[in-house]
């Protein structure tokens, strides 16, 4: 048991693991969408058609320009904080880049990006125009906008997370968090303490 445990914390803090994981959540939400498109949704979108009703065209183009759009925020803004905490750390301690990376905050807003791209990525190869055999899922297409809508609020929150990380306030309070923990998990609970009743009867 004590094996696992040590195998599931290894993976918990490696910095891909919760992004792969948010990636095959999108992959399944992007099939399932797709399905219930090719289902016989379209009657039912079509009472909305100002939201919903969108061409091969329009489509391929807003999956296209999001999926684009995602890959270059990933790598403008993790480029631009590695610069920064890089600078952070020769100031403070070397322990920020460490932190950054083990941060279950940077892994997610990783895993976000990443998965909003797969999932444009997925709906725009299944994207039909012209002829009889036209197929555009509407509901899978708006709900790439509205996942393109939650990657820059994402980006924002975590632009203001890693402006407040790198204070040195919030570096000492990490530092010292960790290094008590590494403590407590090093040595034993009865270190320092008295001599207890069975110690006594010794």
């Amino acid at each position: 048991m004590n094996k696992l445990e040590q195998i599931w914390s290894h993976l918990r803090s490696t910095f891909w693991f919760m992004p792969s994981l948010i990636v095959v959540v999108s992959i399944v939400l992007a099939i399932a969408l797709i399905e219930a498109d090719s289902a016989g949704s379209d009657r039912r979108l079509a009472r909305w058609p100002r939201l919903f009703w969108a061409g091969p065209e329009g489509a391929c183009g807003m999956m296209s320009t999001i999926a684009g759009s995602m890959m270059s925020a990933v790598g403008v803004t993790f480029s631009m904080i590695l610069v920064v905490l890089a600078l952070a750390s020769s100031q403070f301690t070397s322990r920020i880049l460490r932190n950054f990376i083990r941060s279950r905050n940077t892994q997610v807003v990783l895993g976000i990006f990443a998965g909003i791209f797969t999932y444009c990525l997925i709906v725009l190869r299944t994207i039909r125009g012209g002829g009889e055999g036209a197929f555009v899922p509407r509901l899978a297409v708006f709900y790439g906008f509205v996942l393109a809508l939650g990657g820059v609020g994402t980006l924002m929150i975590f632009i203001h997370h890693i402006a407040s990380s790198i204070q040195a306030s919030s570096i000492i309070v990490s530092v010292a968090r960790e290094s008590l923990a590494s403590i407590d998990r090093l040595f034993p609970e009865k270190l320092g303490q008295g001599p207890g009743e069975d110690d006594r009867r010794r």
